[in-house]
Order: C-alpha cells, then sequence, then structure tokens
C-alpha cells in the first residue's frame, strides 16, 4: 500500500539520526542551564519519538507476517503512529524556536530538526508521486463495477483521498518549518506548488464528470422513481462528490497560501452546493454572478420565442380563471345577502374565500400544467411540506381544527352575546377559523383562540329570540302575601313589552332570616331584556314604596324575623 512506503521513509531517516538525538538527550541533560523546563521539554519529545519509532519498527514486522484483515488492522495503526510521531516533530521544532527566543543555544538539537525535516520533505515528494499514479490508475478500474461494489470502491478511494490531504498537509508543513528555521526551500516549494495545480484540475475534472453522470441517471428516470441499480450508482455518485469536494477544498487552501489564483475551483464547489466563507469572496461571487448572467443570455437567445409563446398561454389562463373567481364570489355573496340560504357570518366568509381561492389554486395548477410543469411531483412536494409545516404549527391546526366544529355546530355567530373562557362575556365582532375576537361591554377587545372556546362551556345569551328576567324582591314578614303578590303582577302584566306568553310568574318563593322573598319572572323579546328589566325594578320599587309595603334591611329583617 502507498502509506507504508511512507512509514518505511520515515523509519530510514528517523534511525540513521537516533544516535544523534540521543547524544543531545544526553547533553541536555548533562550541561547545566537556568531555563532547564524547555530543555527538558525538548529531551521529553525527542523520548516520545525515539519510544514511537519501535512501535512502529514493531508494527512493521507484524504486517510482513499477516494477511487480510488483520494485516490491514496493523497497517492502519503503523500509519496513525506515523502521523503522531510526525506531530512530534513539528512539537520539537516548536521547542527548539522556543530555545532560541530565549537565548539558549542547541546547535545539536538543530541539526536533528533540520536532518527530519529534510529528509521529512524529500521523503513526502516520493509518496505524493507514487500515490497520486495509484489514485488515476486505481480511479479508470471503477467503469467495470456496479451495485454495492460500486459503492465500497468510491468509499475506498474517500479514503484514500483523506491520505493524500494529509500529505499535502505534511508537505505544506515541512516547507514552513524549512522557512522558519531559515533553510533553502525554494525547491521543495516548487514540487509541492508543481503537484497542487495538476491535481487541483484533476479534481475539478472529476466533479464535472460526477455532475453530467448525475444528469444522466436523472433524464433516465424521466420523474419515475428510481430503480434498485440507479439508486446505487447515485449514491456511488454522492459519496464521490462529498471526498472530492472536501480534499478540493484542501487544496484550493494551499494554492491560496502559495499566492495561486484558486476562484474558478471556489466558485465550482459553490456550484456543486459546497456552502463555505467563500459566499463572502467578492472575486468568487461577481464570477458566479457573470457565469449565471452568461447562461441565462444564452437561454434566453435559445427559448425566447417559446418562452413568450409560454407566458401569454400562462396568464391568459390566470385571467380567465381570475374571472370565474369572482363571478362565483359575487353570485355567493348575493344569495347570503338575499337570505336565499340561511349560514352562520363565518360559513359565509370561508365559503367565499374558499370559492374564490380554490377556482385561482386550479387555474394556477392548470396554468403551469400547460407550460410543462409536472403537476403530480409538485403536489407531492406541497404535500410533504404541509405535513412538516403542520408539524411545526401544532397549537394553531388545534385551533384551526376547533374553527371547523363550531362551523358545523353553529354554537354562535357574529354580533351574538356570549360568555366563554371562564368568565369572558361580550359581543362577538369577528370568526375566523383560528380565532374569535369579542368586544366586551367596556369596550375592550379580546381575541380568544379557538381551542380555548371549543374545549370550555359556551353561553350563547342572545341564541333564542325570548329571555325571561329573573328578578327577586324582600318584604318584611308582617306585609300581606296576596297585596304584595297582586301589586307587583299588576305591574309585569301591565307593561307594554312583556310577553303573555309564556306568562309571567310573581311568587312567594322564600322565607329568608329576616324578610319573605317574591321571585319575578316575566318573559320579553331579546332585544328589551335589559331596558324592560330596568323599567321594572324602577316601576315595583316605587309601587311598594306608595303602597306603604315595606323592604327591609337586614337588621331590621333580623329584628322582625319570627
Amino acid at each position: 500500500m502507498p502509506r507504508s512506503l511512507l512509514v518505511s521513509t520515515l523509519l530510514l531517516f528517523t534511525c540513521s539520526t537516533l544516535f544523534a538525538e540521543q547524544n543531545v538527550e544526553e547533553t541536555n541533560v548533562i550541561e547545566p542551564n537556568p531555563d532547564q523546563e524547555i530543555i527538558e521539554q525538548g529531551s521529553e519529545i525527542h523520548a516520545q519519538i525515539t519510544q514511537m519509532i519501535k512501535e512502529v519498527e514493531q508494527l512493521e514486522i507484524q504486517v510482513e507476517r499477516t494477511d487480510g484483515d488483520i494485516q490491514a488492522a496493523f497497517e492502519l495503526e503503523k500509519q496513525q503512529k506515523t502521523i503522531l510521531m510526525l506531530e512530534l516533530l513539528f512539537d520539537l521544532t516548536n521547542v527548539l524556536h522556543e530555545q532560541g527566543k530565549l537565548g539558549i543555544e542547541n546547535p545539536e538539537l538543530r541539526d536533528v530538526v533540520v536532518s527530519y525535516i529534510i529528509r521529512t520533505s524529500n521523503g513526502v515528494d516520493d509518496i505524493l508521486e507514487t500515490v497520486l499514479g495509484m489514485h488515476n490508475d486505481k480511479r479508470s478500474t471503477s467503469v467495470t463495477l456496479t451495485g454495492y461494489k460500486l459503492i465500497e470502491f468510491e468509499r475506498s478511494i474517500a479514503y484514500d483521498l483523506d491520505w493524500i490531504e494529509e500529505l499535502f498537509d505534511i508537505k505544506s508543513k515541512t516547507v514552513q518549518e524549512m522557512e522558519r528555521l531559515g533553510l533553502s526551500s525554494e525547491n521543495h516549494r516548487e514540487n509541492f506548488v508543481n503537484r497542487l495545480t495538476p491535481f487541483a484540475e484533476n479534481l475539478a475534472g472529476q466533479i464535472r464528470l460526477v455532475e453530467k453522470e448525475k444528469e444522466a441517471i436523472e433524464e433516465t428516470a424521466s420523474g419515475e422513481p428510481l430503480s434498485s441499480d440507479l439508486g446505487l450508482q447515485l449514491r456511488a455518485l454522492q459519496i464521490r462528490n462529498e471526498a472530492i469536494v472536501s480534499t478540493l477544498s484542501t487544496i484550493v487552501r494551499h494554492l491560496d497560501k502559495n499566492g495561486i489564483d484558486s476562484t474558478r475551483y471556489r466558485q465550482l464547489m459553490l456550484q456543486t452546493g459546497a456552502v463555505s466563507t467563500d459566499l463572502f469572496n467578492p472575486r468568487v461571487m461577481i464570477g458566479l454572478i457573470r457565469n449565471q448572467l452568461l447562461d441565462a443570455l444564452e437561454w434566453v437567445k435559445d427559448n425566447a420565442g417559446s418562452f413568450v409563446a409560454n407566458a401569454f398561454i400562462f396568464l391568459a389562463i390566470l385571467f380567465v380563471f381570475n374571472i370565474f373567481a369572482k363571478l362565483s364570489k359575487y353570485l355567493m355573496q348575493r344569495s347570503f345577502d338575499t337570505k336565499k340560504v340561511e349560514t352562520s357570518r363565518l360559513m359565509q366568509e370561508m365559503l367565499l374565500s374558499l370559492s374564490s381561492r380554490g377556482i385561482m389554486l386550479v387555474g394556477i395548477l392548470f396554468a403551469l400544467g400547460q407550460l410543462g410543469i409536472e403537476i403530480t411531483a409538485l403536489l407531492t412536494g406541497l404535500g410533504i411540506v404541509g405535513f412538516i409545516v403542520g408539524f411545526a404549527l401544532q397549537d394553531s391546526l388545534a385551533n384551526f381544527a376547533a374553527g371547523i366544529m363550531i362551523l358545523g355546530y353553529h354554537p354562535f355567530d357574529v354580533d351574538d352575546i356570549i360568555e366563554v373562557g371562564g368568565g369572558v362575556v361580550g359581543r362577538v365582532s369577528k370568526m375566523s377559523l383560528v380565532s374569535t375576537t369579542v368586544l366586551t361591554f367596556d369596550n375592550q377587545t379580546l381575541i380568544i383562540p379557538n381551542s380555548r372556546i371549543w374545549g370550555d362551556v359556551i353561553r350563547n345569551i342572545t341564541l333564542q329570540q325570548r329571555r325571561r328576567i329573573d328578578m327577586e324582591f324582600r318584604v318584611a314578614y308582617d306585609e300581606d302575601i296576596e297585596q304584595v303578590t297582586s301589586l307587583i303582577s299588576k305591574i309585569v302584566n301591565d307593561h307594554e313589552k312583556t310577553l303573555e306568553d309564556p306568562s309571567p310568574t310573581v311568587q312567594m318563593d322564600e322565607l329568608s332570616p329576616y324578610a319573605m322573598v317574591f321571585v319575578v319572572r316575566p318573559w320579553v323579546e331579546k332585544a328589551d331584556y335589559w331596558p324592560v328589566r330596568w323599567e321594572l325594578l324602577k316601576l315595583i320599587k316605587e309601587k311598594l314604596d306608595a303602597g306603604g309595603i315595606k323592604i327591609p334591611t337586614i337588621n331590621e329583617g333580623v329584628l322582625m324575623a319570627p
């Protein structure tokens, strides 16, 4: 495998410098220095590198002695150890720079670090050349694969691309470290850049090829559900595209660091849907807009005639359906106004809205169908969106369902006086399928969700045409019952707005601790309820006083009680 080449190369130069490093460690330990901590840190990292070299050697032996999955497991472990060893190398270079800042001269450590860096850079160059060639060769074998084998192949390619990214990162880091050490890095950077641009072109070409293959699959499906083979092929393309875009993003980052224009690669990634901070790059955005405008202009040149004709047909269909919608709404409104159809105000508003909007919706769908848009797919998409929105708006849907129940059972209507929601009393000023607006008697506007109304007791005070007025009068125990009954009955019966049928009730109903209680219950039209109540209260009080019939207070009543 190509990764074992890197391990072997690193082992060669590491073993060759092991003796020198050991000398450095001994020197650092023996020589006294006031900055002993930073010196010991370098010795500690050196010891870790030495230990990791031994572990990698043991893993190399295991790889040679095994095969199959076990060999692959040892190989993976060896690669991970190698990466950790390189990270320790970069930590060691940082220690060297820190010692330099503190004025600590350590030429032996510098020689070891320089040897590490140069050998690593050269080794990575050789491995990159081998790995990139093997990647291209391996890529060419995918034409014979199908189904799940193709998916597994693309996953293995994605794994190889991850490794290539690591190699480019290591190469970039070694070049940077060489420059920090003051070494000549021109040839090393040139080798690095010479591999970046061709590989970026390779990845860009693969992205365009993937897009074409996706389009071919969509055309083959022709709007129908994908077959099993096409579905697996599309999944493999998605895995391939994600891996390529991820790797190209890393390559673009290195191109930018080395002053190479990467605008067109960024534009290509954005066109594939890879959203990143490139959206805020003016050069990238200007290039994308320019390309889109050119494509749009080319499309207009090729399709202007048919577009104008289709647009005319589309607008004509909408115009005709708009006339039908307005005519339907007018006829229904006229029918409601002439009282030919007895419905609630909420039902009227809903039917008027549904008639006009429903016709326009049918018109829009019909017009879109004339433009060649697949209506079935559109309706399916709308259904899915509706399900998602409905799930997110559960409370609103509960109010809507309650509004439907109110619409069906019609417990009240606009202008009715109702009591709902735990004591809210007022006149209904507006109704919808989601809420009901109530205007209280002190002129407050309350908007109540329909679910609150339907889930509680609804008291419609003005639903019936006739209402009974309930009044009570208390008179002293020494008054004549028949006289009181006769006097009150005459007042009630003589009032022009009290009804004879049902006949009014005037009876002594209760003996309270301090008075006799007479109930007075005349019937009136609902519009006369409050005026008649107030008038009767006034007249009865005046007649009782004129007849010398005493209405006791609580204290007087207690003294007079039998």
